[in-house]
């Protein structure tokens, strides 16, 4: 049977995790929340102009702009881009999570092995 840590690699999930750590926010496991959520929302949901192939708008699409308002139908745009797994390697789900992302699933992990602590002695202290 393998161990928790060689499933991670093999899958790739490790690859995932990491891609693109430190590269937005330099030091980010020591950057403050606010300088990450600032990021966060930055980066949530694009849309693509098909006419000069950049990303541009924000998390909704603008109804004056018909393509928007179809990618976003298709899930390839807007905040529906940013959780869609189908869209390619580094986009969407697959490019990996934002800073804000890592930092609340560290923080995460540290609870859940706070709380196994006090659970398997039973008490606080």
């Amino acid at each position: 049977m393998k161990t928790f840590q060689e499933f991670i690699n093999e899958a790739g999930i490790d690859d995932w995790y990491k891609r693109g750590k430190d590269k937005r926010i330099p030091g980010e496991d020591k950057a403050s929340i606010g300088k990450l959520f600032k990021d966060d929302l930055a980066q949530v949901g694009k849309f693509e102009n098909p006419k000069t192939g950049k990303l541009e708008g924000g998390m909704f699409p603008n109804p004056t702009k018909p393509y928007q308002v179809k990618q976003f139908a298709l899930g390839q745009g807007g905040i529906t881009r940013s959780f869609n797994p189908f869209l390619g390697p580094g986009k969407g789900l697959r490019s990996g999570p934002t800073p804000l992302g890592r930092r609340t699933f560290k923080g995460l992990g540290k609870v859940a092995r706070i709380a196994t602590k006090i659970a398997t002695r039973g008490r606080l202290g």
